[in-house]
Parts: structure tokens; sequence; C-alpha cells
């Protein structure tokens, strides 16, 4: 048994070298190369292919696809403000979701670089291009809702076939995927009824699919179900490659704050309200960024993808609304920014607000700051995932006490959401909460010297 402690990174250091028994893959120096499965589990032992991750580049350009597609459905929930707006913008974003994660687990089981995988991210593209071009349109007809739904149905049928396709030559995979294809196809049966059913119709239909979606996903990769089935051989993540991919979509989503207050020159002519509060959304996108990539804050832990079963889906499904929020939460911050208005409730001369609705800026200032706590309760409840290794007394407040005034501030973000005061004050208070947070963490995780403890471990 190796492990991987000749690969130095912040990951092994903090986490620690995971123990492997690396397997040579085929050779790859032809178009078109042997199916092998990348991470695999035998008689109780973690299997690597012996080899660069050449998935990286290729990865970074299917995400530049997202940036817009996020955009555009954030963007058109925002400019309506409301309660149907956000749900419909919940629904397609859960579709682009679940492509994307097609996508990111068959580059780490199966990425080899060969002619047809290359084809294949290039047509998933394709369809992403079409879903993301008429997703915001999907409503206005049977045929637009085809086109969407079909794009939804194909990319992710098309995932599955190529995976099923890779069953008869990967005897590692073979039970489970095939299991794993087969609850899938019930789920994109079901979701092609959204095209005929009637507005709750299609909400139910798809709410109840993507639910259904999870529990397969929960199931099939559960180890109860590899006994269940008699699998010898199971599938295996590569835990850095998760990492990798989740925080590179993070990065994704917390740009959309940056894009915000920068695209069209929102806080133009001096400084000004406006200027005041892109400098208070770009302070509120670095303490997110602090909060996630930090974690608890430990030198040494358990990340949640290896403490258990449990700790390991959490992880996965919680970076779900943690996603959600974050990118409406951005999209509200830009349309907080380039307001003319000093009051959320201020109202023009004719007696309507921003959009020809009353309140509409209230209403995206609620988006504003009930996006922001979900974000700040997620980014809490994934260092929670974590088990921190450091000793007690190590630090002057243990990660346990660090964490927990994230909830009470969250709380707080959401709760003067609702106060009539002026946007730039409102945006600045937010601004100025988080980055105490941040001071304060990063004074509790200093070395405590004998004497000056402070009397908070687990």
């Amino acid at each position: 048994m190796e492990n991987e402690a000749d690969f130095d990174s912040e990951f092994v250091r903090k986490y620690g070298p995971v123990n492997v028994e690396w397997i040579d893959p085929p050779p790859n120096d032809r178009l078109f190369v042997k199916p092998h499965a990348l991470n695999y589990f035998f008689n109780g032992k973690l299997y690597r292919t012996r080899q660069e991750r050449g998935s990286a580049v290729f990865e970074l350009f299917f995400d530049l696809l997202y940036v817009g597609i996020i955009s555009n459905l954030a963007e058109a929930a925002i400019e309506e403000a409301t309660g149907s707006s956000f749900a419909k913008y919940v629904l397609l974003f859960m579709a682009a979701w679940q492509i994307w994660t097609d996508m990111r687990e068959f580059m780490d089981y199966y990425y080899n670089n060969d002619l047809s995988q290359k084809l294949y991210v290039l047509w998933i593209m394709v369809l992403l291009v079409v879903f993301a071009n008429n997703a915001n349109e999907i409503l206005e007809s049977k045929a637009q809702t085809g086109i969407v739904v079909g794009c939804y149905i194909l990319a992710r049928f098309s995932a599955i076939s190529l995976t099923f396709v890779y069953t008869f030559f990967i005897e590692e995979h073979r039970q489970q995927m095939r299991w794993f294809s087969l609850f899938t196809c019930v789920s994109l049966l079901i979701f092609g009824f959204i095209i005929i059913a009637p507005l709750h119709g299609k909400i139910a239909i798809a709410a109840v699919c993507y639910f259904y979606d999870s529990i397969a996903y929960g199931v099939t990769f559960h180890p109860w179900f590899k006994k269940l089935i008699g699998a010898r051989y199971s599938t295996a993540i590569n835990i850095e490659h998760e990492v990798e991919r989740h925080g590179a979509f993070v990065v994704i989503a917390l740009g959309e704050y940056l894009y915000s207050i920068v695209a069209s020159s929102p806080a133009a002519s001096g400084f000004n309200e406006r200027t005041a509060r892109a400098i208070s959304v770009l302070v509120v996108a670095y303490c997110l960024s602090w909060f996630y990539f930090k974690g608890e804050g430990s030198q040494k832990a358990i990340h949640a993808l290896r403490r258990s079963v449990l700790s390991a889906y959490s992880w996965i499904y919680i970076h779900v609304p943690l996603m959600i929020s974050l990118i409406i939460s951005a999209d509200a911050a830009g349309a907080l920014t380039k307001s003319q208005h000093l009051y959320a409730f201020e109202e023009q001369e004719n007696g309507v607000t921003e959009e020809e609705r009353p309140n509409y800026i209230h209403s995206v200032q609620i988006f504003y700051g009930g996006g922001l706590a979900i974000a700040i309760m997620c980014t809490c409840a994934l260092a929670f995932c974590d088990k921190s290794l450091d000793p007690a007394g190590k630090t002057k407040v243990s990660s346990k006490y660090r964490i927990i005034p994230r909830v009470l501030m969250a709380g707080v973000v959401f709760g003067i959401s609702f106060a009539d005061i002026k946007i730039t004050l409102y945006m600045g208070l937010i601004a100025v909460f988080m980055a105490t947070q941040l001071l304060y963490e990063s004074i509790s995780e200093l070395p405590s010297r004998k004497g000056d403890e402070i009397a908070l471990s687990d």
C-alpha cells in the first residue's frame, strides 16, 4: 500500500495523504482509448490509476460556459424579484447543476482524453448553449418547453448512455453504474411529461424528479447498496478532485458578485452612494470566499468526504443551496448597487417604484439578505462536516466556537433586510458584520500561548 505523501499540496498538508494501491492505465497514445476506471474499491482497498489528471483545462473551459448560464438565470429572477421568479430560477438552476454534476463525475471516474470523450464534452456544451438561450422563455409555449426539457434530457441521457457502454469494459464499476443508469432513466422518462403538463404540474414533476435523483444517487453509491447487490468492486471518487471541482463552481458563483459591481460601470461618476455599495459587495464576496475555503480553520482535520458516509453526503448536498443562494444574492447585489434609490421603500414621484412594481427594491433587498444568510449558514454547515484533529488548547478558540457566531450573523443579516434604512447603510452594515466575523476567526486561529488561552475548547 502506497500513499500520496510525495504529492505535497495544501489539501495533503491539512487532511493527510491518501493511502492507495496504484495501477497502470492502458496505452493512451491513440485516438480511442479503452475505457478504464480511474478509481475503485476492491476488498477494502482503494485503487487509483497512476497518471496525470489531464482534465483540469478541459473542465475549466466547460465551467466558463456556466458563468453565462447562471448569470442569465439569476438576472431573470431578479428582474421580477418575486416568489414565482425565484422558484423558476431554482428549478432551472437544478437542471443545469445536474448536467454539471454528471460531467464532474464522468471526469472523476473515466477521463482519458481520447477523441470520443472530447466529442462528448463538446456535445454537452452544445446542448447547454441551446438550454441557456431558451431557459428563461420555458413557459412561453410548449415548443419552448420542449426545447429546454429536451436539452436537459438529451444531456443526461448522453451521460448515462456513455457510462452504460463503459460498463462493458470496466468490471470495477459495472454493477453500481448499471443500476445508476437504470434509476436515472426512470427520472428522465417522468421528466419528459413536463412538456405537456400544466404549470403547477411542471413544477411538481421537476421537484419530484430532482428529489428522486438525489435519493437515487445516495442509494446507488452507498456502501449498503454495494452489499445488497453483492458487488465485489465498487466506485470510488478522487477526493481531491471533488474538492477542487466544487471549489471551482464556488469561485464562479462568487465571481457573480464581482461581475455585478463592475459590468456596465454601475458605480461610475466618482465616489458616491453606489461606489460605497460596490465596495460593500466586494467585502462581502471576499469574506464569503474566506469562509468557504478556510472551512473550520483547523491545521489538521479529517475531510467530510473521508469522515463518514453521512458527512460525505452532507458535504455534497449542502453545496446545492450554497450555490443557489450565492448566485441569486450576487445578482441582487448588482441591482441594489446600480439603483438610484436611497431607501428600499422609496417611491418615485409618480408613486410607482422601479420595474413598475411597488416595493421592487425592497424585494431585491430581501433576496440579497436572504441569499447571504443561507450562504453563510451553508459555509458553517460545511465547516462542521469536517472533523478537527487539532489538540484542545492549540489555538486561542476552538474551531466550534470560531464558527458558531456565523449562525447569529446570518440571522442578523436576514433580519435587517426588512428594516427601512438607507440601502447604502444596509449594505455597509452587512459588510461590517462579515468583516468583523472574519477578523474574529483570524485572531481565534492564532496559536495560544501559555497564560493567554481562552477557555473555549471542545
